[in-house]
């Protein structure tokens, strides 16, 4: 299995109209025959961005890796094991439980740093796992969490971005800046029972549908991340079609709410990536295309969700997955 994440693009086109708020920088659509090397637009480092744009990828194993190698260290003039070395503090949190102390948000820097510093352009926020009601904590907890995920990788990003201008005849040009993904889970990621890997959600809340009960699941985790101003909000490992229209539902909904200002819904981008049982269907069973097919008529001109991806699944269907 990998935890890598793959993002397919819908169109260039796409990108641009995102890319809004940083820089002015001169911008040719190769879709749009009307633009122009000249035309202007306000754009997040649009025109130094490379051809392929990488991810961080496994986060989880990578912090967890860190915390073998330094529990292998001697100790009272004995090895310690990497089977004697702790898991996570808290199994509902996951990895996310690191965001509760000092030790360990140090670590999740140094986490960040490694993957920025291998040559990657994005770090996704260690709050995947990080859900309300996980531990019986408040959710005022669970909210500062959420906050110091994205503070964390932020300022990691800061420290390896470099704004350069860009060269012209550069046909490949280099990326120099780093870019923050809001990081959030699946709902079968919060129950800890493994449900994520078939999609079989059982009734969440009896007295409402299972579709206004995920939204409500997502709503105020991306409502927190999104005033953290990332650069992109990433709802990762969705395993069923149901929950895919919950989240499309939920950014209507939010862009239709006046007390939302306009600039924190446009800012960010927006992707899904799946989880997928083949190269062909999603856990649930869903077929990819069904599922897509589904993404265009709840956003046909790709307004709120920019990219889908595939991820949790084995390399070997990465090959033949279909869209």
């Amino acid at each position: 299995m990998t935890d890598s994440t793959t993002i397919v693009w819908p169109k260039s086109s796409q990108l641009k109209t995102w890319a809004t708020s940083h820089l002015t920088v001169p911008w040719n659509d190769p879709d749009d025959p009307n633009s122009s090397r000249n035309e202007k637009y306000t754009a997040t480092v649009v025109s130094t961005l490379p051809r392929i744009i990488l991810l961080d990828g496994g986060t989880s194993t990578h912090l967890e890796s860190k915390l073998v190698r330094s529990m292998n260290t001697t100790k009272n003039n004995t090895e310690v094991n990497a089977d004697d070395s702790p898991n996570f503090s808290h199994r509902e949190l996951w990895s996310s439980s690191l965001l509760l102390t000092d030790a360990g948000q140090d670590a999740i820097t140094s986490c960040h740093d490694d993957f920025y510093s291998a040559g990657s352009h994005v770090a996704s926020t260690v709050t995947y796992q990080c859900h309300y009601g996980a531990c019986e904590f408040p959710d005022e907890k669970v909210d500062g969490m959420l906050r110091d995920g994205v503070k964390l990788a932020k300022a990691s990003a800061t420290k390896f971005s470099s704004k350069q201008e860009r060269d012209p005849e550069d046909f490949f040009p280099k990326c120099n800046e780093r870019f923050v993904a809001a990081s959030i889970g699946c709902y079968g990621a919060s129950l800890a029972d493994g449900s994520e890997y078939d999609g079989k959600y059982h009734t969440i809340n009896p007295q409402i549908s299972q579709l206004d009960s995920l939204m409500h699941f997502h709503k105020r985790k991306t409502r927190v991340l999104l005033e953290q101003y990332p650069d992109a909000i990433a709802y990762e490992t969705i395993p069923c079609l149901v929950e895919c229209e919950a989240i499309l539902r939920l950014w209507k909904r939010m862009k239709e709410e006046s007390n939302l200002p306009s600039e924190l819904l446009q800012y960010p981008m927006v992707w899904i990536s799946f989880a997928c049982r083949d190269g062909v269907h999603l856990n649930d069973g869903t077929k990819l295309a069904t599922l897509l097919k589904r993404l265009d008529e709840l956003d046909p001109d790709a307004s709120i969700v920019h990219g889908v991806g595939i991820n949790c699944c084995s390399f070997a269907y990465s090959w033949c997955l279909t869209f």
